[in-house]
């Protein structure tokens, strides 16, 4: 469409004083100047979405301080204006456009890699800056991004850290780093217990055989601290000879209506010097560990890294504006050491079942009844270890229904399991004695959250913390992962983090390990083989209490073959490496490098085996008696955790009722290797859904993947049994 007559366009503007918006300049921008590159990048990645929705070519307008392909040129979208397109821009931006100015609440987007990528000149002014202080092309080295301000002529300082001096600050810093490199030694260093939750996030760096020491490297925006490293007084971090040059403050000034030679000429020279700074970008992007403070900046060279995973965030404390996110890392050994010894504290995550330890009042404790399906357990758990890690409790699990977590899912490095050597009982500890908590998420019967305000609030009021809380704390939620809830629980923003909270919590059980290899035989994919898995979640299981309309394509046949389109491009992004298209690898930085890790070693092709994983048993009947090419499905019925439950007797059970429910129990592993098979995938397309979330965060493989969204023809309800329909993203 571009450049088509018929072509509409969304154009992102910056304009400058003096320019083609003359003295509305101003006016016209956000913030005035536009902000900083990272808000910028992001705002542009925002239109993306919104252009894409409505039809709509994007273009990128932007004059201050320079137009945007001096610092950074398009991946897979052109978003330049260009002569060829017949655009005037006094006229069509400015005259004949309708205008929108809109201003963020704040921070951080997952897009990235396909609408930029680094102009020469400024790869080539950070291959300079790197050789500056010894390091070569190709070699590797962790980066810290320190946002601190100090710049000359900012005119906001940036107090974003509450650690003492600036020394301080640094101090702290090495130290998240040192941590963040001891989880990413060498696989002959890698020690025992640690390489199961962190195998997927590790795939990439291990190549690189990183060990410590190895060059550590230190952008600032702050003069006096950059001095300091630059100059070799604070060993080992090392910093280049590059003055930082924020892109919202350091404006030329213009006239308006034009301007004189020497104007122009002081112009281009800051122009030069955006271009040069621009090094410090370069650097993070090209780190292969990177420690950063919460910037746009950061966000943005975090989004275009190679090795993302290899990286830790800064994050906001109580104290003011920071705290440390290595706190994972400081929970996993805090549990380790206060699990089982008389002082701990618990905070408990629990579904019970009817007729269990809670007699009549199982269902009125748990959320939704009946706890909800896999992925919000998981997600559940999850949330609750940030809490745990904020008030200085020990996390365990106690599910009841339909059986013990662990016959499903292992723990990472987190224990998390409720032993015996623990000497807690489960009727006295955590219901007679416990202090209980109900934690719906928002819902559509719910929009504000009662339970989950309730619940925050007793976290920050101090009723988990100090030793005169209660000894154990129970709780049924399906709150979201990243909920946000405030100091001093550490914030969890989308993206690799949550992917290593996930793998430090849940591996796949022995028993579901082995039905996925079973089930994966039986449709002739060997252990080891790659293979490309979709999943829609459709709803059509036997006794399913609520239908899933999540999609309005027509017949199920019609919603197949979009997905099916869907996972064809995915796999025309991820070629082999003898047939890697020239020119491709430059926008997917993923290829024979991080991102892709092992599936680009597997040499993808797409005539890879396709497996369909759905709960719709028509559809899957369809495609298991091999109607349906290039899709095969394995023969196991999928039974929906929530949904498929034995029916206890209060106060015990018959040995005929002990033998239906361990039977139910073995056809829930049988059917968790549809979750097996998703997180063994090479690549993935999935249907929104908690199940398939989750599946993702476990996988080796997270960057080849697709989902299948909502389209403007549903309704969607905020909810996990939300009714919608869903558009097809190839």
């Amino acid at each position: 469409m571009r450049g088509r007559p018929d072509a509409r366009y969304l154009v992102y503007v910056c304009f400058k004083p003096g320019g083609v918006a003359g003295a509305e300049a101003t006016e016209r921008n956000v913030w005035k100047r536009c902000c900083g590159l990272g808000d910028r990048m992001r705002g542009i990645q925002f239109l993306t979405r919104i252009a894409a929705a409505t039809k709509r070519v994007l273009l990128v307008w932007q004059e201050s301080p320079a137009p945007l392909e001096r610092f950074l040129v398009p991946g897979a979208i052109d978003w330049r204006l260009t002569p060829e397109l017949g655009i005037d821009p006094a006229r069509d931006l400015v005259q004949g456009a309708t205008h929108f100015k809109v201003t963020s609440i704040h921070e951080l987007d997952l897009t990235g890699t396909e609408l930029h990528h680094f102009k020469q000149a400024v790869l080539q002014a950070t291959d300079a800056a790197l050789s500056s202080v010894g390091i070569g092309r190709g070699q590797p080295f962790l980066a810290l991004h320190l946002r601190l301000g100090g710049q000359i002529g900012e005119t906001n300082p940036v107090h974003r850290f509450s650690l003492g001096t600036l020394v301080d600050t640094l101090a702290v810093s090495t130290l998240c780093a040192k941590s963040l490199l001891s989880k990413h030694l060498p696989q002959d260093r890698q020690p025992a217990g640690h390489g199961p939750w962190l195998r997927g996030a590790l795939a990439s760096v291990m190549g690189w055989g990183l060990k410590d020491p190895m060059p550590l490297v230190l952008v600032t925006d702050n003069d006096l601290l950059r001095r300091k490293a630059k100059t070799g007084c604070i060993p080992p971090w090392s910093s280049p000879n590059v003055r930082p040059v924020h892109i919202e403050v350091y404006e030329a000034e213009w006239l308006p209506g034009g301007a004189s030679p020497n104007a122009s000429a002081a112009e281009e020279a800051l122009v030069r010097a955006h271009v040069a700074s621009l090094a410090d970008f370069g650097i993070l992007a090209k780190s292969a560990c990177a420690v950063f403070s919460p910037s746009g900046f950061g966000n943005q060279a975090q989004l275009l890294r190679s090795h993302p995973d290899c990286a830790a965030l800064l994050a906001r404390d109580y104290l003011s504006t920071v705290e440390r996110l290595c706190w994972l890392h400081d929970y996993v050994a805090w549990h380790r050491s206060m699990r089982g010894r008389p002082d701990a504290r618990y905070l408990v995550y629990v579904c019970f079942k009817p007729g269990g330890v809670a007699g009549a009042e199982a269902t009125e404790r748990n959320v939704w009844k009946r706890c909800c399906g896999l992925g919000d357990r998981m997600r559940g758990i999850q949330f609750l270890t940030r809490i745990a890690a904020a008030t200085k409790r020990v996390l365990l699990v106690w599910q009841e229904s339909p059986a013990p977590l662990e016959r499903f899912l292992v723990p990472g490095a987190i224990d998390w399991r409720l032993t015996p050597d623990l000497g807690i009982d489960p009727a006295r500890d955590l219901v007679q004695g416990a202090t209980h908590f109900k934690v719906t998420s928002k819902h559509e019967h719910d929009l504000n959250g009662t339970e989950l305000h309730r619940f925050k609030q007793a976290v920050l009021q101090g009723f988990l913390s100090g030793p005169d809380s209660p000894r154990f704390v129970t709780v049924s939620t399906n709150a979201a992962a990243t909920e946000d809830v405030g100091d001093p629980v550490p914030p969890l923003p989308l993206g690799p983090g949550l992917a290593t909270l996930a793998q430090a919590l849940f591996r796949l059980s022995p028993e579901v390990e082995q039905a996925t290899d079973a089930a994966l035989s039986s449709v002739r994919i060997g252990r080891g083989q790659p293979f490309l898995a979709l999943h829609l979640r459709l709803g059509g299981q036997i006794g399913e209490s609520g239908a899933v309309e999540r999609f309005s394509l027509g017949s199920l046949l019609d919603t197949l073959a979009f997905s099916t389109l869907c996972a064809g491009s995915l796999l025309s992004k991820y070629p082999a490496q003898d047939s890697q298209p020239a020119g491709r690898g430059q926008w997917l930085p993923g290829i024979g490098a991080g991102a892709l890790g092992g599936a680009v070693g597997w040499g993808l092709k797409s005539d890879i085996p396709h497996v369909l994983i759905t709960d719709n048993e028509a559809l899957r009947l369809k495609v298991k008696t091999g109607y349906i090419p290039p899709w095969s499905s394995p023969g196991v019925q999928p039974v929906h955790i929530e949904v498929h439950q034995a029916e206890w007797v209060p106060g015990g059970a018959s040995p005929n009722a002990s033998a239906a429910e361990e039977a139910l129990v073995r056809a829930h592993v049988a059917s968790l290797a549809d979750f097996g098979i998703l997180v063994k995938s090479a690549c993935v397309v999935f249907s929104p859904s908690g199940f398939g979330n989750q599946a993702q965060l476990l996988r080796s493989h997270p960057d080849c993947a697709a989902l299948l969204t909502r389209d403007y023809l549903s309704t969607p309800v905020l909810g996990s049994r939300a009714k919608g329909a869903a558009r097809l993203l190839d």
